[in-house]
């Protein structure tokens, strides 16, 4: 990329981040932007720059959103760029070449800061296709040496992982011998009750409105995603539902297991990665109106409950600045309400 400059480019002014508006969106780049914000209340941008360079490289440059009064500039920004392409409040986003209206905005990584950022803005550049980026072949290097790094990483980690796999086994099976005595004196369990065969979805559907739904996403967090290692790359976030939640899914026909294993993607920040759709709540019509927010700062989402495309019910939530996830309702495709508390 030695046509590049590789340094860091401060964004501080209006002509600046129509400058940068117009590179994101510009036919003729060959190469990926990284842009880095702060949130709102902070001036530094909320990811470190030295972490974020060992994951893309020396070689390509950084752009950052930071300082006093950088909301407007980023709230300028989203005005420039197409539909959910923005970058606000801490988070990071990755604009792959072409970017243009009506593009999916999936496409290009918008990584918040609160959960494993640094994992995920490297799995995003993971799956870097060379032959559809057009890359020159100094950057075909690149990016074929950030693969070596990360395989390697991965292998160590698969490493470490095996090798506490075996200690455990050992343990266990040294614990079974060492006590035969105490084992043979185990009774039997008593045979449960028909009622308590139920399963867990049907007991947590029996709980008061208070319990039933934070249950039921546990359960269909563990059930989609059942091995350790999927769970450690998919954590689940602070998040809870508020109060008047249960009663707006009274009102349309979801099943509620569905519903509960959308609000746990949304939950692991998996929902992305599922076809949901999850997209900003906006104050009005069109991918140019403001996003709506509460007094606090947090920012309103909405995400498809059925099949994406389909005009079907929508699931509304609040995301809070400290990246926290506030279920609030269940609403038809049309209705863009939000109760704030």
């Amino acid at each position: 990329m030695a046509d590049i400059d590789t340094k860091i480019f401060s964004v501080d002014s209006e002509e600046q981040v129509r400058a940068l508006a117009d590179l994101v969106l510009s036919d003729e780049r060959e190469y990926p932007i990284v842009c880095l914000t702060a949130r709102a209340d902070e001036q530094e941008p909320a990811l470190s720059v030295e972490e974020v360079r060992k994951i893309v490289g020396a070689e390509l440059p950084l752009w950052m959103i930071a300082g006093r009064y950088h909301r407007r500039r980023t709230e300028l920004l989203a005005e420039l760029l197409p539909r959910d392409l923005e970058v606000y409040d801490g988070a990071t986003r990755v604009w792959w070449p072409g970017v243009k209206p009506g593009c999916d905005p999936l496409e290009h990584p918008l990584i918040f800061a609160s959960r494993d950022p640094y994992r995920r803005l490297a799995d995003a550049f993971e799956p870097l296709q060379l032959a559809d980026l057009e890359l020159t072949p100094k950057q075909q290097i690149v990016a074929l040496e950030r693969r070596v790094r990360a395989a390697e990483q991965r292998r160590r980690a698969v490493e470490v992982e095996r090798d506490e796999l075996a200690r455990r086994l050992e343990q266990s099976s040294g614990e079974r011998a060492a006590a035969p005595e105490r084992a043979a004196r185990v009774s039997r369990p008593r045979e449960r009750p028909p009622e308590a065969e139920r399963s867990i979805a049907d007991t947590a559907s029996a709980l008061d409105a208070e319990l039933r739904w934070p249950v039921l996403l546990v359960l269909e967090w563990g059930e989609a995603l059942r091995s350790p290692a999927d769970r450690r790359e998919w954590p689940l976030g602070l998040h809870r539902f508020l109060p008047g939640f249960d009663a707006t899914t009274r009102r349309i026909d979801v099943p509620a297991r569905r519903l509960a294993w959308v609000c746990a993607m949304v939950a692991c920040e998996r929902a992305a990665h599922t076809g949901l759709e999850p997209h900003l709540l906006r104050t009005g019509p069109g991918g140019k109106t403001a996003a709506l927010e509460r007094d606090d700062g947090a920012v309103a989402w909405r995400c498809a409950v059925g099949r994406a495309g389909a005009g079907g019910p929508r699931l509304h939530y609040w995301r809070r600045r400290d990246g926290a996830i506030e279920f609030a309702s269940l609403k038809i495709h049309d209705d863009m309400s939000i109760p704030a508390a």
